[in-house]
């Protein structure tokens, strides 16, 4: 019997508790070049949302299945990157190469630990955050860039070498001076990896301690929290940047947990889990909360991990199973689904997290844990098969994995 809550309550007060006692980080671009870095790296059937308990089954790919899947020559291929030992690795997936990307020296304090990590579209270069500091590693001059002058790394924006990155005033006040908090405010800017000096401000997000949660790809919606200083987050609030405008959802539907479709025009959203377990449907609606329907239902099951597949044909997601005392989980499995709530067809049970998707959207990567060690799997959509990959991952960072294209 696998239960998190605990782990998940102590993960989240952490990682509060860390980002009240972060520096404070100056709002302006620096005049001065970064200097680089050298590294050396070393060795289905059609099915209809119900709100009937659905048994666990096994992925049947039908034709109609895949062909909604468009074959792809990376079949199978691409580079994966993880967080093991507290650094940033790369899995080569065609040559099981294990390539250690970040040498950055670091101790045991748990924000070490946590940073995300995001190929460029191309498959260049690789950003990613460890502690304070972001990163951005390119394969091919192979050197590793250190942008914290310019802000927190945080997605990639289009296809090109452009991304989102976070500035601002992040630290938390004295406890006798709580009412500051109301000043704290950060800066989501746009940059590009080839010209740096040049930025562009999105938005500015002020009204005390918040975190952004994730950008729609073409910089126009967001999903930020509100946070206490020195105390829990609350679920995270639909923002359009260009007013600052916070997005209030229909009457009678409760939501926290947002992602965005490749293309910007619609999103999935579900409850926010925090503490015990809280039964929720999963929505897809337009970014402005327009044409809601919802796709996915159980009884005393909660969707997580919710995430488009890069194309936009499917939506992959864990659903958590928990028994009526809300706290205890009886297992976890991944499915996947249509944006019209057709087709949803279960990948995995017993204890299996979905992770991310392949860059063409025709594989993703899933774990699965039988109370030892935690394996990673590779399901392919178009031929139903699971290969088993041999990366591990530090606790609490499998969030982080993601999967691009060689350069």
């Amino acid at each position: 019997m696998k239960s998190t809550s605990i782990y998940v309550l102590m993960a989240f007060l952490i990682a509060v508790t860390v980002a009240c006692g972060l520096p404070n980080i100056a709002q302006r671009l620096p005049t001065e070049t970064l200097e680089v870095i050298s590294t050396q790296p070393t060795p289905l059937e059609d099915v209809k949302a119900t709100a009937e308990v659905i048994q666990p089954t096994e992925l049947i790919v039908t034709k109609t299945m895949a062909a909604t899947v468009t074959p792809s020559n990376e079949s199978n291929s691409g580079q994966i990157a993880y967080r093991f030992d507290a650094q940033v690795w790369r899995y080569l997936v065609d040559t099981d190469e294990m390539i250690q990307v970040s040498l950055v020296g670091v101790g045991d304090e748990f924000s070490n630990y946590y940073g995300r990590a995001q190929f460029s579209p191309d498959g260049r270069y690789l950003a990613y955050s460890l502690g304070d500091r972001s990163l951005i590693q390119d394969f091919e001059t192979d050197t590793s860039l250190d942008i914290s002058p310019y802000g927190q790394f945080f997605a990639w924006q289009g296809a090109g070498t452009q991304f989102y990155a976070v500035q601002g005033e992040m630290e938390c006040p004295a406890i006798e001076d709580l009412d500051d908090q109301e000043l704290l405010n950060f800066d989501i800017m746009r940059l590009d990896v080839q010209e740096l000096s040049n930025a562009t401000l999105i938005a500015n997000i002020g009204g005390g301690l918040r975190f952004i949660q994730a950008i729609s790809p073409n910089g126009e919606w967001a999903s930020i929290n509100s946070c206490g200083c020195y105390s829990e987050c609350g679920p995270a609030s639909l923002w359009h940047l260009p007013t600052l405008s916070v997005i209030t959802p229909p009457a009678g539907v409760d939501v926290g947990s947002f992602d965005f479709s490749p293309d910007s025009q619609q999103m999935a959203v579900a409850r926010q889990q925090m503490f015990g377990y809280v039964e929720s449907a999963l929505f897809v609606t337009n970014t402005d909360y327009s044409e809601l329907i919802e796709v996915f239902s159980a009884a005393n099951t909660a969707p997580l991990d919710v995430r488009w597949s890069p194309d936009g044909e499917w939506i992959a997601f864990t659903t958590m199973s928990f028994a009526d005392d809300e706290f205890t989980e009886t297992d976890r499995c991944v499915r996947l689904i249509k944006s019209d709530g057709s087709q949803e067809s279960v990948v995995e049970c017993a204890f299996a997290e979905f992770a991310t998707w392949s860059p063409d959207g025709t594989q993703l990567i899933f774990s699965q844990n039988d109370g030892g060690l935690e394996q990673f799997f590779i399901f392919d959509l178009i031929t139903g098969t699971k290969t088993a990959i041999p990366i591990q991952v530090d606790p609490y960072t499998k969030s982080y994995i993601d999967w691009g294209r060689l350069p």
